[in-house]
Parts: structure tokens; sequence; C-alpha cells
């Protein structure tokens, strides 16, 4: 075998090893160029499950404070009724003692009422003896009137008589319908101390003159 052949066989051999290593490199390159395909598919799937993410997370963060505004605002109305209710509460315990006071007081205007009632009651029994009285009386005078109308000698003297039974009759009427006016304003007073001194201004103005 000449140089020249052997030169030949070597540069052969190089030139195979060279096409061996390229076509190593080239099949690297084709995985790592298919690998950063992968990796940028992978980035991107990332990237847009990221954004879904920060998405989801904005919306929850939004309907967080919606409910919290919610609940704050239910907050607020609740407190307001529940001042409501207390409000009716006391007022409505404010009532009751209202009432409670007034049933004792229209109780104790009754039971003071009530000898008042009955001394009028006596007053107005009272006054239908002293009418029956008086009637009796009138048809007394009456009958002696006309017993005496025979005579002529006592006629003037009756007449005179009668005139002045007359006059008392119309003062006892008076007197009378004063006291029935003084009894039927006792009839509307309420308070003790009014009818008290109703009572004693009636007992001075009746009474008392007649007992002088």
């Amino acid at each position: 075998m000449t140089a020249a052949q052997s030169e030949i066989l070597l540069e052969r051999k190089l030139t195979s090893e060279a096409r061996g290593l390229v076509q190593a490199r080239s099949t690297t390159i084709c995985r790592l160029e298919k690998r950063m395909d992968e990796l940028k598919t992978l980035s991107h799937a990332r990237s847009v499950l990221l954004t879904s993410q920060r998405l989801y997370s904005t919306k929850i963060q939004e309907t967080a404070q919606h409910f919290k505004c919610h609940l704050e605002e239910r907050e607020s109305t609740l407190e307001k009724k529940e001042l409501t209710i207390l409000s009716l509460r006391r007022k409505s315990v404010t009532l009751d003692n209202f009432r409670s006071v007034l049933h004792h007081y229209v109780q104790r205007l009754t039971k003071d009422h009530e000898p008042m009632s009955k001394h009028a009651d006596g007053l107005e029994a009272h006054i239908n003896a002293m009418y029956k009285e008086l009637e009796l009386e009138y048809t007394a005078r009456k009958c002696l009137r006309q017993s005496l109308a025979s005579k002529d000698v006592q006629v003037h003297m009756l007449q005179h008589e009668v005139g002045c039974l007359r006059d008392h009759l119309r003062e006892r009427d008076a007197y009378v319908a004063s006291l029935r006016r003084e009894l039927a304003a006792l009839v509307p007073m309420t308070t003790k101390r009014e009818i008290e001194t109703a009572v004693k201004t009636a007992y001075l103005k009746y009474v008392a003159t007649d007992e002088r």
C-alpha cells in the first residue's frame, strides 16, 4: 500500500468520524430544539394558568369585599332594629307603669267618692222630706183659709196671712232650687279637695245660716 492510499484511507476515516460527529450534533440539536419547544409550550401554559389564577383571585377578592359590605350593612340594620326594639320596650314599660298608676288613682277616687254619694243621697232625702212637709203645711193652710172664708171679719187677716205664706213658699222654693244647684255642682267634681270645699260652702250657706 502506497503512502497516497494510506493518506486517502485516513482522510476517509476522519471524514467518516466527522460525519458521525456532525450527525450526532444534529441529533442533539434537534432534541434540544424539541425540548425548547416543549418548554415554550409549558411556559405558555403556565402563563395562561397564572393569568387565570390571578383573575380568579381578583374575582374572589371582589366577591369577598361585596360580602363584607353586605354584612356591614346587615349589621348596621340589625343594630338600628335592636335600638328600635329597645326603645319600644322602654315605652311599653312606661305605659304599663302609667296604666298601673292611673288604675290606682281611679280606685282611690271611686273610694273617696262613695261617702259623698251617700251624703248627697241623704241630702236628697232630706229635701224630699222638706217638700212633703211644705206640701202638708200648704194643704193645712189652704184648708184653714177655706174654713175661715165664711168669716167676713177675718177675711182681710186671712188674705194677708196667705200672701205671707206664698212669699214664704217662694223663698223656700228658691232655697230648695239653690240647694239643688249646689248639689248638682258636686256631681262632676273628681278631687276630694274640691268636694270638701263645695260641701263646706253649701253647709255655711244653708245649714249654718238656718241655725243662726
